[in-house]
């Protein structure tokens, strides 16, 4: 009796880029993003058919089947609910405004977002944990250095209604300001690194909020506004 295995090995990356993510080649430095960007490797997969006998043990390899598309499309955002986020009703609009400020921020190429939803006391474990501050946050960005999955991004829901209010506007707009502090945390820029990148990161939030028409100042104009009332 001879069995039929098909195997899918050796995806590719969806895109080839020189270089890593916290070059911030987010389309709002034009200078350095413009001639710099390689081609797209095109999306091909490729599939071994294996014929195994299973009276000898052997496999007998046939050729390689190669396809110009994915069977599958691959999600942009890997959305999770974590704690007293899960059942929020807030995934979709939330995978929806990933999705735009991908685009947005000029990541066109198949990048993918880990993004989770969750509450102050989930958070509060990994800022203990990864920042040795044992108290709630509204936002942490966890980069990875990898050309298609940008990093985790975890927003907590209780954190985020709480500044909604604060700030007298709606949460979803609160979940989008941090959804873009956190995005560009992921692409290398950091406020706490000096006036320069301060003033580069806010300017950053600035842009992406303007060009995605979303209510709300950025986190770091907030934050600056709050410490000076």
């Amino acid at each position: 009796m001879r069995t039929v295995l098909l195997l899918l090995a050796g995806l590719p990356k969806l895109h080839c880029f020189p270089g890593s993510k916290s070059l911030r080649n987010v389309g709002l430095r034009s200078d350095y993003y413009a001639g710099r960007r390689a081609s797209s490797t095109q999306l091909l997969v490729n599939a071994q058919l294996l014929l195994v006998d299973e009276s000898s043990g052997k496999d007998t390899e046939v050729p390689t089947l190669e396809f110009d598309q994915l069977p599958v499309p691959l999600d942009r955002v890997l959305l999770s609910e974590q704690g007293g986020a899960e059942g929020c009703g807030l995934s979709v609009a939330a995978e929806e405004d990933a999705c735009a400020l991908l685009a947005a921020a000029g990541l066109d190429d198949g990048e993918q977002l880990s993004l989770t939803l969750c509450d102050d006391p989930y958070i509060q474990q990994l800022n203990s944990e990864w920042r040795s501050v044992d108290e709630p946050t509204d936002v942490l960005s966890f980069p990875m250095d990898d050309d298609q999955l940008l990093g985790d991004l975890v927003i907590s829901i209780d954190t985020a209604r709480r500044q909604a209010s604060e700030r007298a506007h709606e949460l979803r707009d609160e979940l989008r300001i941090l959804m873009v502090h956190g995005v560009l945390h992921l692409l290398g820029y950091d406020h706490e690194d000096g006036d320069v990148e301060h003033r580069e990161m806010a300017e950053a939030e600035r842009t992406l909020l303007t060009r995605l028409g979303w209510t709300g100042r950025g986190l770091i104009d907030a934050s600056a506004e709050a410490e000076q009332a």
